[in-house]
């Protein structure tokens, strides 16, 4: 039919039918799904009784509005579910999913992901990830904290720290160093925030750490992989922005990794699973710095604040003599 309107090559045309042939089988199975679901949906309009007067607008109180009844009684016979809750104020399936979690569970409750790990907003919420990891726990239903001071303490020391060292300016030096010898020289304003940014950024992550002791004790670099993806598509977006500054974060990167590589089987046993927590906590305060930094044109000193990743360790070691400090 094509011929009809373009003036095509023949062997154009060929290739042509060649596709639709090959494509045939996959697009009957995906039109058989579509007509399944869409008689599905049929089915649970006809049985759930729908009518025009269905369609009318809502008064939003929720008081009498048998549309929006009706509209959960579909879902539900749709999904084969007891009940459904459709609402507008759901402002996505993590909000959702998050709704029903606070509803249902509660302290000692053990939550069974089936599926494998939850995805990284998901973490956030059920505490396992982000920047509230180990801090935030759901206790009778209302939100707990824990290891709070623990944070605070090591901001405020590793400023100090920091401050006292001058790291950013350290950073900044050396970002200007490495802008003279492989840019050039030439005046490129973002070339030293790209890589100072970039390298804090792809340093102070949980993977970082915990791909690199895996990589280290069980020779599988499994995680540094996914990370090393994860870390290529994210340059190439800084990049766009800051300049090839971003790629010469590799160094540091390799330098950080492969330390904690070779270290492994040496701080591993000091390692537990709480002090990981505790230093993928304040990694992600730092990177939600960096973040800050660059949507809001601001400059905090990120540099001079990341003596606070290494503190819970300087924390975990002294709570051995002094056992208040565990409660931190």
């Amino acid at each position: 039919m094509i011929e009809e309107f373009y003036d095509l090559q023949p062997a154009v045309l060929d290739l042509d039918r060649k596709a639709l042939e090959l494509c045939r089988e996959p697009f009957a199975k995906v039109e058989e799904i579509r007509d399944y679901n869409q008689l599905k949906m049929l089915r649970a309009f006809t049985d759930s009784g729908v009518e025009a007067r269905h369609f009318w607008g809502s008064s939003g109180y929720g008081v009498w509005d048998d549309s929006r009844n009706k509209l959960e009684e579909v879902f539900s016979r749709a999904m084969g579910a007891e009940d459904a809750l459709v609402r507008p104020q759901f402002m996505s399936g993590t909000h959702t999913i998050a709704v029903a979690l606070f509803g249902l569970l509660r302290p000692g409750d053990t939550l069974l992901a089936a599926t494998g790990r939850p995805y990284d907003t998901l973490e956030g919420v059920i505490g396992i990830g982000g920047a509230v990891a180990g801090l935030v726990t759901i206790e009778g239903g209302a939100l707990s904290t824990q290891h709070t001071m623990l944070l605070v303490l090591s901001l405020v020391i590793g400023a100090l720290i920091g401050e006292a060292l001058d790291i950013e300016t350290r950073l900044n030096d050396f970002g200007t160093w490495c802008q003279t010898r492989f840019a050039g020289g030439g005046e490129d304003g973002k070339f030293v925030e790209g890589f100072v940014a970039s390298s804090l950024l792809f340093c102070v992550g949980a993977m970082a750490i915990v791909g690199s002791l895996e990589d280290g004790l069980n020779g599988n670099p499994s995680i540094l992989i996914a990370k090393a993806v994860l870390d290529g598509v994210a340059a190439i977006v800084f990049a766009a922005s800051l300049g090839k500054g971003v790629y010469l974060s590799a160094l540091p990167l390799f330098v950080y990794q492969g330390g904690i590589t070779l270290l492994a089987r040496f701080i591993r046993p000091w390692l537990t699973d709480e002090l990981i927590s505790q230093l993928s906590c304040i990694g992600s305060v730092l990177i939600f710095a960096i973040g800050f930094n660059l949507m809001f044109d601001k400059k905090v000193k990120v540099g001079n604040l990341l003596p606070a990743i290494f503190l819970p360790v300087v924390f975990f070691f002294l709570s051995r003599f002094f056992p208040g400090l565990a409660a931190l």
